[in-house]
């Protein structure tokens, strides 16, 4: 392990020791229950999970899983067993402290798999904060026995990449890598790339975070219309979502996917999260579920 990687591994170890005054874990992701602070976190497990819904998988792993958020998610919708690894070690024992998920911590470039060893492996925003993406995604490749989804962040252009700066010193979002279709196809080779998280979601985010909760009554109303303007105003994209099939029976060019920068799945997500604050302005203490979570109004 390279002291780049290293000093990301020790930095997420610290952050999966936070706790707040009362001594409650102050989680990476959100845990605990669905919270719109991480509306473009959510858009994007809805695309993968779309994508997951037309495969068939018997196992899962997820790898850079942080404190396993989406191996819970996996493990509730599909009904498949499910395990993580990620680099750090505190990460792991939080996911099995909070999902009861089983997993490992090893260095993504060196994962102690044997070859096509689980169905369906799920690497979603790690390669942009890794020092060498080329070998964790030969990794990748080697342990996944079907399917390999990976979602990075997107460079629109060569421009664009040429005047990323990577964030070694972790002031920003330890970014290391802006990817272009072009690196993609380089890397993982025959693929599906789609691109999703439209300029439009970096918009939507902010509509939320600045007036979401000053204005909840009018939070949908405010959402679609963003989604309507911006959408044709840009084709931007933030993430790519690859997506590589290794089931000879499958049909990869052939599978009907609908992405997120989809105007139906954006107004799905932000219609559950209408409610979500709704429910909260109104004090409601109906509940109901949400991807995984259970959701309720505060009492």
């Amino acid at each position: 392990m390279d002291k780049i990687t290293k000093k990301f591994r020790d930095y997420h170890d610290k952050c999966s020791r936070r706790i707040d005054d009362d001594g409650n874990y102050i989680p990476h992701q959100s845990v605990y229950e669905f919270s719109p602070k991480y509306i473009q976190n959510f858009t994007r497990a809805y695309a993968i999970l779309n994508i997951m819904d037309k495969l068939n998988f018997q196992s899962f792993v997820e790898i850079g899983c942080a404190e396993g958020c989406f191996p819970n998610i996996i493990r509730k919708r599909f009904a498949v067993p499910v395990f993580g690894s990620d680099f750090s070690k505190e990460a792991v024992s939080r996911m099995r402290d909070i999902f009861d998920i089983d997993g490992f911590s090893a260095d993504g470039t060196t994962l102690p798999l044997k070859n096509k060893c689980v169905d369906l492996v799920l690497c979603t925003e790690v390669l942009e904060h890794m020092t060498n993406p080329e070998k964790a995604a030969k990794e990748l490749i080697r342990i996944a026995g079907k399917y390999l989804i990976v979602t990075v962040p997107a460079a629109n252009s060569k421009k664009e990449q040429n005047e990323f700066v990577p964030d070694y010193n972790l002031i920003r979002d330890g970014h290391l890598h802006l990817f272009t279709e072009h690196d993609l196809r380089n890397i993982f080779g025959p693929c599906i790339i789609i691109g999703c998280d439209s300029l439009k979601m970096k918009y939507i985010n902010a509509a939320y975070r600045r007036i979401g909760n000053i204005f909840p009554s009018g939070f949908a109303g405010i959402i679609f219309y963003l989604d309507r303007v911006l959408s044709k105003k840009t084709k931007n994209v933030r993430h790519f979502i690859v997506i590589k099939n290794f089931d000879q029976d499958g049909r990869n060019k052939e599978y009907d996917f609908i992405m997120h920068n989809n105007t139906s799945l954006t107004k799905l997500l932000t219609k559950d999260i209408y409610k979500y604050a709704r429910k909260i302005k109104l004090k409601s203490k109906k509940r109901y579920e949400f991807m995984g979570y259970t959701i309720a109004g505060k009492d």
